[in-house]
């Protein structure tokens, strides 16, 4: 979040544009996004980390500017990307984009503030309900995903984890997204067979 220093238009020189500095930052997360595309992790589909930045705010009117502008976005990474070193890289970004806005005015101030961060799932190929999976399933074909789920975090609880449902990510995220009915009556008839096995 990029916090400048409103003024009108009639005293233009007296205000530090929030949005501006944004979108040097902006600038600086494309050019990153096109640098990690080039470290591949060929389990995964895509097989490089990614960079979405999806919501932006700023500004009140046209004649006034921006005192403040928000920046959402997400890095989607592969369980042996470093992604620490990039995080380290965007707040020194943030540290030298608020030392320029400082030089106009004291007042501004950027904040970095990470919302939430699944941890990667590392399935031993081996475990006992991949071998179930795949029996119920009838096939010998696994994959890896790249987009997240709440089955890291059971992982580091201690509970063999896969993520296995109906539908395609092809259908997600975006309007009317979807699941045929005959996918569901699969997945429904696969967990049927998974329960019964076990008890």
């Amino acid at each position: 979040c990029f916090h400048g220093v409103e003024a009108h238009s009639s005293l233009i020189d007296d205000g530090v544009n929030s949005i501006s500095y944004c979108s040097k930052f902006i600038e600086f997360l494309e050019k990153k996004k096109s640098d990690i595309k080039k470290i591949k992790d060929h389990n995964f589909s895509p097989n490089f980390s990614t960079i979405n930045i999806g919501k932006i705010n700023g500004g009140i009117a046209v004649n006034i500017i921006p005192k403040k502008c928000e920046l959402e976005f997400e890095i989607r990474d592969t369980p042996n990307f470093q992604t620490e070193k990039l995080l380290n890289e965007i707040r020194k970004y943030c540290l030298k984009l608020e030392k320029q806005m400082k030089l106009l005015n004291k007042k501004c101030y950027v904040e970095f503030t990470e919302i939430n961060r699944f941890p990667p799932l590392k399935t031993n190929k081996n475990s006992d309900i991949i071998f179930l999976c795949l029996k119920h399933l009838k096939t010998n074909s696994i994959n890896t995903v790249s987009f997240g789920t709440e089955a890291g975090v059971f992982d580091k609880l201690g509970f063999q984890t896969i993520v296995c449902g109906p539908g395609s990510i092809k259908q997600a995220h975006k309007p009317n997204e979807f699941i045929e009915m005959d996918e569901l009556l699969k997945c429904n008839e696969f967990l049927n067979k998974v329960i019964k096995s076990l008890y």
